[in-house]
């Protein structure tokens, strides 16, 4: 039955299709490899780990059940576990007791759960990853999962921390040689690589509220338009209906990487969505005199600044800059 293994009576049940969910159990035990990671249990709980059960479903004669499967993930993440692979480097019957087992999942098994979570084992004969992404993305469940957490996280009297949501760009290598996707130059590898794109939303606290992936050549402003808004409104962050409202329903702060007047007009005019970004190709200097020294809070501490705000149009498009001004002096003083 493998190592680590001491549930026979449910073990051998389950594959004659006559057994059910093994259910955790948790024991005392003295030793315990990785057992700290039980500490930060109540604080997945209570993130909503286990609405996952609310989406997703397994077949319930096998051994392994979803709650098994969730919790063996989130601890592996939290023990720095990349992948199901790294798992042959680990004690099963040490992490099965955190999840209240036996055992972990072996590596096949857990990738057939994963494979059977996300719909992989209803796909046709798919041979490129590219398809196996889309056919994932169009399955909806994990966006629903999403809606799920983020109608927990933030309730209607809650919603402070929506107000301002930071979206940027990540890239993830991809090292496996099946998959054909497109090539760019990887700046932090120095090295021209394939991947795929990730863009993660967080809040005004830093959490995560979404993640969006796409291709590596896709365009920061096509995601914001085409799928994060549209997943904004689905979590009912956002309104589609903004009637005669002048008010901003949220503010995306992100780089210079969307930086397009006529595309921040077009979030407003549409969606009553502000931006805060970088303006590109500044060549005027303003008045020294211009600006006021402001006191300005920052996370818990409160910094002077120099500052000034004045409108300005862009591409026919009328905006607030604000500018900082910093001294050369000041610059070298604290270098």
């Amino acid at each position: 039955m493998g190592e680590a293994t001491t549930r026979f009576v449910e073990r051998t049940l389950c594959p004659l299709g006559k057994g059910s969910h093994a259910t955790p159990e948790f024991e005392e035990n003295k030793s315990l490899c990785r057992a700290g990671i039980l500490f930060m249990l109540p604080s997945l709980l209570a993130q909503g780990l286990l609405k996952a059960k609310e989406v997703f479903r397994l077949p319930s004669s096998h051994y392994y059940g979803l709650e098994s499967v969730v919790l063996t993930l989130a601890f592996m993440a939290l023990a720095r576990i990349k992948n199901p692979e790294q798992l042959k480097q680990c004690k099963p019957g040490e992490i099965g007791r955190l999840i209240g087992l036996d055992r972990i999942p072996e590596v096949r098994c857990l990738r057939g759960e994963i494979g059977r979570l996300i719909g992989l084992d209803r796909i046709p004969e798919v041979r490129c990853l590219r398809e196996k992404i889309k056919f994932i993305s169009e399955q909806q469940r994990s966006v629903h999962f999403n809606n799920l957490l983020i109608n927990q996280w933030y309730h209607e009297d809650n919603r402070e921390d929506t107000g301002f949501l930071y979206v940027d760009g990540h890239v993830r290598i991809y090292y496996g040689y099946k998959a054909n996707l497109p090539s760019k130059f990887v700046s932090r590898q120095k090295l021209c690589l394939s991947a795929t794109s990730e863009f993660w939303v967080n809040d005004a606290k830093g959490m995560p509220v979404m993640m969006v992936m796409g291709e590596l050549s896709e365009k920061l402003q096509t995601v914001i338009e085409h799928q994060i808004i549209p997943r904004l409104m689905e979590a009912k962050l956002i309104s589609a209906d903004i009637g005669h409202q002048q008010e901003p329903q949220c503010t995306l702060v992100f780089d210079r990487e969307a930086y397009e007047p006529a595309f921040f007009q077009r979030l407003w005019e549409k969606y009553r969505v502000a931006i805060i970004t970088y303006r590109k190709n500044v060549r005027d200097q303003w008045n020294k005199e211009r600006f006021e020294s402001i006191d300005v809070q920052v996370l818990n501490h409160i910094i002077n600044m120099d500052l000034c705000e004045q409108d300005t149009e862009l591409g026919g498009c009328w905006m607030r800059e604000i500018r900082v001004y910093i001294s050369m002096l000041s610059v070298y003083h604290h270098l």
